[in-house]
């Protein structure tokens, strides 16, 4: 199978044979990525999204049909990435594997690391495979395929475990490229092969389904498609543009039928029609200085539309884009500067759905981010091919080598920062001094560590920088709550949700702060508003159990702890709320059962022994109530 190549170039090797021939790349590219990413295996998951996706997703709690089927049937947490769900789901069932039934279930973070470090090396080897088939040499493509590597924009997606919806709809989506690069070669080269022509096409439709399924950006698809027919033969036939339609029809179908769209966490004033190719273009100066100049990466920039629109100076800047863009193409109608074309409109066209012509939820935070350059890093791959096409003289490959240290030094290092919240967002401070998303994340890490009084600050700073955002408030009510402040609390919540009504974790804490205050029926209120928003939310099915126990009404308390433990089995809260229910209820028979699962995760916990043991004393097994306290005691000795 032959993909048709540019005119004089040489004709590529059979994909058959190239990828019988896989070793030495493959090799490279994967033990280049353990010795990079390696030290990510090490890390946990971040309070940064991996929480809600991963390790506290109610859904992925327990391993069912029914929790895989729901991410299929609609969106959840904003997102419809139902590919996406079920690689994570795998994940967390290959990490329950060899725990006991009586245990939590423990959700081990190397292995999606491990997921994430293999995919992105899997990646680089894709990209090698597509430029080997445009004719690239060995060496070229070999160089190429590092630098989308090992760039340390790239680091973000890899060594971020939520990253992995970036890794892994590149991955689709660059097996889509190659067998409908393959499909459209046969339809030149060898028109009698219509099966195998058909069968790459349906191959590349079914992968290219799957990538938009793993993240949407991957709706780009079809314009790559169009860009390899264009490149192969200099134009577009009425023939290259009816085989996308179908795609497009697909992309069209699932926006209709999904219409998911992240939650937006503050008032989000959507930028004028008129302006957007400005936004658009200054976003494309920030990602061709952060691939030119790979130096201070942060994970928050706090590039927002209002700022840009307020500073003159970018404004103008920001239609250097368009100026490149006529230049290169000027230049290509010269017969000159193929490649050139090729590398700058790949990226451009893959960092399509983020540049701001549409409007996305995150924008309110920052226009970019290094991960939303992942798929477009392979139009760096295509100039760093032209590059050193024909390059294999002692020079060139003293020049790839440096190439290739220098950036494995730099993502080395940069994915060191993302081993905690406190290298991570404190990293980004200091690139990004005003970067609210950075100053909430490093306050959580404050929060975390038990140093409430910390978290005011940058709390303080984040509501400044961006004084809409709901969240920094939020937080703000659960500092002043866990210092004893529930007045203040109170305020700080109602003003989280000023801004971002929507917002069941403030309802759920302003519930909380209420119960607090003993104002038990508008605590009530606010923790039915908050189940109603979120059903899968755990904590104000907590809280309404607080209030209904403190209320004396034992069974109603009951049974919202239990409808809590449904949603996250393996909550200590829930479990341990619930045997103080059942305790108070003398039903001591029924408590021992989560009494026994708690001890045994938790031995040194003192209070669970003193009330397990004091069931277990009021069943008369006094015997084993004795043996809990020594073990406790034992335990606690231990530490």
């Amino acid at each position: 199978m032959y993909l048709l190549v540019p005119r004089g170039a040489k004709v590529p090797e059979p994909l058959s044979r190239l990828f019988s021939r896989w070793y030495p790349a493959l090799l490279a590219l994967f033990f280049a990525a353990f010795i990079v990413y390696g030290s990510t295996l090490r890390h946990g998951f971040l309070e940064h999204d991996d929480d809600q996706h991963i390790s506290r997703n109610p859904r992925m709690q327990t391993i069912t049909a029914e929790g895989i089927a729901a991410f299929w049937g609609g969106s959840y947490l904003g997102l419809f990435i139902p590919v996406t769900y079920s690689y994570w789901t795998g994940a967390v069932a290959l990490s329950h594997l060899g725990q006991s039934d009586q245990e939590v279930p423990y959700v081990r973070p190397w292995i999606f690391h491990l997921g994430n470090i293999l995919l992105h090396a899997l990646n680089a080897y894709l990209v090698y495979v597509l430029l080997r088939r445009f004719g690239a040499e060995a060496f070229a493509a070999l160089v190429a395929a590092m630098v989308f590597l090992l760039h340390p924009i790239q680091v973000e997606a890899v060594a971020w475990v939520s990253g992995a919806k970036d890794l892994l709809s590149t991955c689709l989506a660059l097996g889509a490229m190659i067998f409908y690069s393959s499909s459209i070669g046969l339809a030149r080269t060898a028109k009698q092969n219509r099966l195998a022509q058909c069968l790459n096409y349906l191959a590349a439709s079914a992968l290219f389904g799957l990538a938009i399924l793993a993240k949407p950006s991957t709706v780009v698809l079809p314009l790559l498609f169009l860009a390899q027919e264009f490149y192969g033969a200099r134009r577009l036939s009425m023939i290259a543009l009816l085989r996308v339609v179908p795609h497009l029809l697909g992309v069209g179908a699932l926006l209709y039928f999904t219409g998911a769209s992240q939650v937006v966490e503050g008032p989000f004033v959507p930028v004028p029609l008129w302006l957007r190719p400005f936004v658009a273009g200054d976003s494309v100066i920030f990602y061709l200085r952060q691939l030119f100049w790979p130096f201070n990466f942060a994970v928050d920039y706090g590039r927002r539309p209002d700022l840009l629109l307020q500073d003159q100076v970018r404004l103008t800047l920001a239609t250097l884009p368009y100026i490149l863009g006529g230049a290169l193409l000027w230049n290509y109608r010269q017969q000159r500067g193929k490649a050139w074309v090729a590398a700058y409109a790949i990226f451009v066209v893959s960092l399509l759905p983020t540049l701001g012509f549409l409007q996305f939820s995150y924008a309110f935070f920052s226009l970019v981010c290094d991960r939303y350059a992942y798929l477009a890093m392979l139009g760096a791959a295509v100039l760093a091919a032209a590059v050193f096409q024909s390059r294999t003289h002692r020079a060139g490959v003293i020049a790839a080598a440096a190439l290739i240290t220098f950036l494995g030094v730099q993502s080395a290092r940069l994915a060191t920062t993302w081993a905690s919240e406190e290298t991570l967002f404190g990293h980004s401070i200091d690139v990004e001094p005003e970067g609210a998303v950075a100053l909430v994340g490093l306050s959580n890490d404050r929060a975390n560590k038990g140093f409430w009084a910390d978290t005011i600050p940058f709390l303080e700073r984040a509501s400044k920088a961006l004084p809409t955002w709901g969240r920094p408030y939020n937080n703000l009510g659960t500092t002043y709550l866990n210092l004893g402040n529930k007045a203040e609390a109170v305020v700080k919540y109602r003003m989280a949700l000023q801004y971002f009504p929507n917002y069941p974790m403030a309802q759920s804490n302003l519930c909380a702060a209420l119960a607090g205050l003993e104002q038990f029926d508008e605590a009530e209120v606010a923790c039915r508003a908050s189940m109603a928003m979120a059903p899968d939310f755990d904590m104000p099915l907590l809280n309404l159990g607080y209030i209904q126990m403190r209320r004396g009404r034992l069974a109603e308390g009951e049974q919202a702890f239990r409808a809590a433990l449904a949603l996250s089995p393996g909550s200590y809260k829930a479990r341990r709320n619930l045997t103080i229910a059942l305790k108070q209820a003398h039903r001591c028979a029924e408590a021992i059962v989560h009494f026994k699962l708690l001890n045994q995760d938790y031995p040194s916990d003192q209070p669970l022994a003193v009330d397990f043991a004091s069931c277990l004393q009021e069943l008369t097994r006094n015997d084993e109530a004795q043996a809990v306290l020594r073990s406790s005691l034992d335990q606690l000795q231990h530490k």
